[in-house]
């Protein structure tokens, strides 16, 4: 019987299981896995902070969006030397062909510019930042200063807008 080197977790069960799920396994497990090591991600950001603890008993104290994390768990497994190996097929043999690709006769459409010439930068900007855009950044810096502990910032589109054609 040979040891073999540390296999993820996430190999079996499949990728993103959370801190959690990780702990129930390490906790509930015989010893058939021995654990050789466990990996947290960092939670991901939210709006609440400290209030999104749970019970700290729960969870060898970790927060909610810590158990919520995506987590792997590493065990040293044990194999059996008399299993046979099985390998992959060989990839079959490929005939190369030299030569180039045919012309297909098919032509780009001529394209008027006309409508653009006469634009300014911050003509094309609007063409890009668009209403629901802008209103998106508006909500995710909003989200972003509840995260920070700044209670209801007030920030509008004319804001953003403002903000964005001074860094520009």
């Amino acid at each position: 019987m040979v040891v073999a080197k540390a296999k993820p977790l996430s190999t079996i069960l499949g990728p993103d299981i959370s801190v959690q799920e990780a702990l129930d396994i390490v906790l509930g497990d015989e010893g058939t896995n021995p654990v050789k090591e466990i990996f947290i991600a960092p939670p991901k950001p939210a709006v609440l902070t400290d209030e999104d603890s749970g019970d700290d008993n729960a969870g060898r104290d970790f927060n909610r969006r810590q158990l919520l994390a995506d987590a792997d768990v590493r065990t040293v497994y044990e194999k059996d030397t008399d299993e046979t190996c099985i390998y992959p097929k060989s990839s079959e043999s490929r005939t190369w062909i030299v030569g180039d690709f045919e012309q297909h006769g098919r032509q780009f459409p001529m394209v008027d510019y006309l409508e653009f010439q006469n634009k300014c930068v911050t003509d094309f900007f609007k063409m890009f930042f668009d209403e629901h855009i802008v209103s998106f950044l508006v909500q995710e810096t909003n989200n972003y200063a509840f995260f920070k502990n700044y209670p209801d910032p007030q920030i509008n589109s004319n804001e953003i807008k403002c903000f964005m054609q001074y860094s520009f």
